[in-house]
């Protein structure tokens, strides 16, 4: 895999200052080099070993001025509250909509669609503390970058249509 783009990055070799352009990424280890593909002369080492992985931001200062304060919408009738925020895991059922968020407990009440089943869907509370350190065979929880804010009873129309549609589908091939 090759990422190239205009990352503005510095680094200090001996008392000098290099821009770097490029970063090849190979595996878990980065190459860096200048924008001739040159290695900055004196640099002992140019690969670094990541210990981490790239994590999508769950939570930007953007969709934080959007979300409702917790307990802000609790006068609004239950199909009229609006989910801002969509979270789900790719490998599954669970599904997470922010209706209101706490920031300083990092806390969101939303509807949550359990990966345990339908009978399991419920409005609650939900820690985003916790979906962000939700680690399963290398995937994380994920924020729909394309989810536009919905009011909650077309969220649970969508989501009892495909509950049928899926149930329709066991039923014809005897699963």
């Amino acid at each position: 895999m090759k990422y190239s783009g205009m990352i503005q990055t510095r680094a200090h070799v001996m008392g000098r200052v290099y821009r770097i352009q490029t970063i090849e990424v190979n595996g878990n280890v980065v190459t860096i080099q200048e924008p001739d593909g040159s290695v900055p002369v004196g640099v002992f080492c140019t690969r670094i070993k990541l210990t981490g992985r790239i994590q999508m931001k769950l939570m930007t200062k953007a969709l934080l001025k959007k979300l409702p304060a917790i307990y802000s919408t609790e006068k609004t009738p239950q199909e009229e509250k609006i989910a801002v925020i969509k979270f789900f895991f790719p490998m599954g059922r669970g599904t997470w909509y922010g209706i209101e968020y706490n920031p300083e407990e990092k806390l969101f009440f939303g509807y949550v669609v359990s990966p345990l089943g339908a009978d399991c869907d419920e409005l609650g509370y939900f820690s985003l503390t916790e979906l962000e350190s939700v680690r399963v065979r290398g995937l994380r929880v994920e924020r729909d970058l394309y989810f536009k804010p919905t009011k909650l009873s077309e969220l649970m129309k969508e989501r009892k249509a495909y509950e049928e549609a899926s149930a329709q589908c066991f039923a014809k091939d005897g699963s």
